[in-house]
């Protein structure tokens, strides 16, 4: 029998338990990243490899004005890819669901492409970002996607606001479409003579859609919440649910409990502590009006943006908002935990969170540890502008206290800059990582066709562009999956 060395064998064990001690994800960090145009996050989920995909809206990267971002991070908080999405003009990400494929369906609003001044934009991608398909739903005026979900049989559905459609002013619209084609499968328009709109979808313990935002059209002209429960086959009206005051209501979201108890989340502006405040209403089993909650400082507008099923064990829901509650910071983030009731549940680390600058989370996820992710931007940590700011919560929310930033690879190809621009002949690009690291760079014209390429190092770093016709052109560099793109003007 062969002699086993057991203190090789305790070392191997050591160095093993210190590497998963190394991989083990952070139960809770911060961290942000963009560049120098506006960069914010509008939704986000945890994937089914325990990562995080995030989309919003840059004008930092891409060939637009502001283009669809759509960003994996690690569980550790870092950069895994980023892409752009979207052509030469306006293009939003306001939701993004999760496919049995890994797969994403990004939902948002486009006026680069569509009929009207801006088209529901719907975007099919595989797990790296690669678009499969995309369409846009709208006519020649408005049209909004706002939120999205994903159905029993693997389907996704969107609600938003349409102005092209329906008999009012604003119009609220639900879509089913297939993943696998974009195949519209049905679409309702409801609405009356004024404004309608749903902003947030979910679905109940059978499995059935629910739609919510608000209405001035069948109760008060000011506003009220209202809510839809829909077939998920045909998307025929189920019931229908309101709640109003004698001034503006509206929810921005919506959630089922396991217990069949549906809770509206939005705003209010008849039921307050001075100015608007964040409002929760809740519907019992048997879809009665329950009760309301509503709290907010008394000389700031307040409003959820969002609320979710807890898994955590500690509380039964989780809703944000954004606060000034900090008098030495502008806006931060504040995350409440209610119990099955929705009153405040004690004992957590939620509250406030932010900084000097303006600090806000539109969306937050549960994760498998228990724990939450939230989006939004940061105008703080010398943020140019606004920065995608991500923030990964605990069981009981705490946020951690270390910010994780971009790597050094990622802040050499943000830093690169170009010059003369415009130019004549010779392209210069200049950053000192040029003297580190080996960039691509790719030239392309403004219908995206690809027209050269070029390895920037220490010994190349001028472009000529002598033989190129006089206009509009976008250089894009790139270091692994990390990309900038330039505009540059040829005289």
């Amino acid at each position: 029998m062969k002699k086993i060395n057991f203190t090789k064998l305790l070392m191997v064990l050591l160095v093993n338990l210190v590497l998963q001690a190394k991989s083990q994800a952070p139960l809770k960090f911060f961290t942000k990243f963009g560049y120098s145009g506006i960069d914010v996050g509008y939704a986000v989920k945890q994937t089914l490899d325990g990562h995080y995909i995030i989309v919003g809206s840059t004008s930092s990267y891409g060939f637009g004005n502001t283009d669809v971002l759509l960003v994996k991070l690690d569980n550790m908080g870092v950069l895994l890819w980023q892409k752009s999405l979207g052509g030469f003009v306006n293009d939003i990400g306001r939701s993004v669901e999760l496919l049995p494929d890994s797969g994403f369906v990004v939902t948002g609003y486009t006026n680069s492409f569509g009929n009207g001044g801006y088209d529901a934009y719907i975007v099919r991608t595989d797990k790296n970002g690669t678009v499969i398909w995309q369409k846009t739903w709208g006519g020649m005026d408005w049209d909004f996607a706002w939120d999205s979900g994903i159905s029993a049989d693997n389907n996704i559905v969107i609600c938003g606001t349409t102005e092209s459609f329906g008999s009012g002013k604003k119009d609220a619209f639900t879509l089913k479409l297939n993943t696998i084609n974009g195949a519209i499968l049905w679409q309702k328009i409801m609405g009356g003579s004024e404004d309608d709109e749903f902003k947030g979808i979910a679905f109940d313990n059978s499995n059935n859609v629910v739609v919510a935002g608000y209405t001035k059209s069948r109760g008060d002209v000011l506003g009220d919440m209202w809510a839809f429960y829909m077939d998920p086959l045909n998307g025929d009206s189920i019931r229908r649910l309101m709640y109003g005051s004698n001034k503006s209501d509206w929810a921005n979201d919506v959630v089922v409990m396991p217990d069949n108890q549906t809770i509206l989340a939005g705003g209010s502006d008849g039921i307050t502590n001075g100015k608007k405040d964040a409002f929760r209403v809740w519907f019992n089993n048997t879809y009665q009006f329950d009760h309301y909650i509503n709290f907010g400082l008394p000389n700031e507008d307040e409003e959820v943006y969002k609320i979710i099923r807890s898994n955590s064990g500690f509380c039964k829901s989780i809703y944000i908002y954004e606060t000034r509650e900090v008098p030495s910071n502008k806006t931060d983030i504040k995350t409440v935990a209610g119990d099955q009731f929705g009153s405040f549940v004690a004992g957590g680390k939620g509250g406030s969170f932010g900084f000097a600058e303006d600090d806000i989370a539109y969306d937050i996820a549960p994760t498998k540890d228990k724990g939450t992710i939230q989006v939004g931007y940061t105008e703080s940590f010398n943020s140019i502008n606004k920065d995608v700011f991500v923030v990964k919560r605990d069981s009981v929310l705490d946020f951690g206290v270390t910010l994780v930033g971009l790597n050094e690879t990622q802040a050499a190809v943000q830093k690169l800059t170009v010059y003369p621009n415009p130019v004549t002949d010779f392209l210069h690009v200049t950053g000192a990582s040029l003297n580190t690291y080996s960039l691509k760079a790719m030239l392309y014209s403004t219908d995206g066709r690809l027209l050269e390429s070029y390895i920037l190092d220490a010994s190349n770093q001028k472009l000529n562009l002598s033989n190129f016709a006089s206009g509009i052109y976008f250089l894009k560099v790139y270091s692994g999956n990390i990309s900038k793109t330039i505009k540059v003007e040829k005289l």
